[in-house]
């Protein structure tokens, strides 16, 4: 049987000087002058990134190599991994890396920031499309390298930030963000049918209120005023990162009276069974 690091590169136990492994593709880490450079080689295959490896260290010898403009997709990547993302959530962070991850092993993650072009945007998106992934899937990647290059923008490394550009000439791409649909009243009734006894009132509230899975998991009695219909989605819960109200409907008014009366309790959301245990009864004694 082979080894873990014959059938995967990446976990071999030693690898070449200057080269490390990171985020699922081989990165380097060169020392010259007294100065650190590091960043993405954008590929897992060992012989691919030492040819690269060898091709950034000849590059290291032109003085005029590092300069600002010259950043690469793949090191501007990695310098907004370590400080663009200081303001996101954790949810936010992973959905970048899982983008990222992707861009990181396509031809573009070595091509200079300064010079990305519609046509390389285009080429990209058109690989992952025809490589079966959805449009909305697409769509985040770009909005995950945007961020990335609004990160360029605001240091100065370049002057504009091409995606929106970009999305502009691809309608299937900007129509897949728009994510937002209301169930019919057929889709509705047939989903809270199937369901079961337990479950339907969750579907129910979740259907009323609009909340997404991670708010509705961390809402807490605190959050609830019946007698104003109001539930309150703090700050600290929210996507946004902004506190915002949400309207109770009678039917999730009858819901929560019925869930209290019961004694149900909220889990914790990082318990394994969170799902399962937010419309769990409350021990009693």
């Amino acid at each position: 049987m082979p080894s873990p690091s014959a059938a995967d590169p990446l976990s071999a136990p030693s690898l070449p000087k200057g080269l490390r492994a990171r985020g699922g593709v081989f990165h380097y880490r060169l020392h010259k002058d007294g100065r650190e450079y590091a960043g993405s080689l954008g590929t897992r295959d060992l012989a691919e990134a030492q040819h690269r490896l060898a091709a950034t260290l000849a590059r290291l010898h032109d003085a005029d190599w590092y300069k600002p403009d010259r950043i690469t997709v793949a090191e501007g990547i990695d310098r907004y991994l370590v400080d663009g993302v200081l303001t996101l959530k954790e949810s936010s962070i992973r959905r970048y890396r899982s983008s990222f991850a992707a861009i990181l092993r396509a031809e573009i993650a070595q091509r200079q920031m300064a010079k990305i072009e519609t046509r390389f945007l285009s080429e990209f998106a058109d690989a992952r499309l025809k490589a079966g992934r959805k449009a909305s899937t697409v769509h985040g990647d770009m909005m995950a390298l945007s961020s990335a290059f609004e990160f360029a923008v605001a240091r100065g490394w370049i002057e504009a930030n091409p995606i929106a550009r970009f999305l502009k000439g691809r309608d299937e791409l900007r129509a897949a963000d728009a994510k937002t649909r209301f169930l019919s009243d057929a889709e509705e009734e047939a989903i809270l049918d199937a369901a079961s006894p337990r479950l339907r009132d969750v579907f129910a509230f979740a259907i009323d209120s609009l909340l997404r899975k991670a708010e509705l998991l961390q809402i807490e009695w605190r959050d609830v005023d019946l007698q104003a219909r109001l539930l309150t989605v703090r700050a600290e819960i929210a996507k946004s990162g902004r506190e915002r109200r949400v309207p109770i409907l009678a039917r999730s008014v009858a819901i929560l009276r019925r869930w209290r009366a019961g004694g149900f309790v909220q889990a914790h959301p990082s318990s394994q069974n969170a799902a399962a245990c937010a419309t769990t009864p409350a021990a009693t004694t």
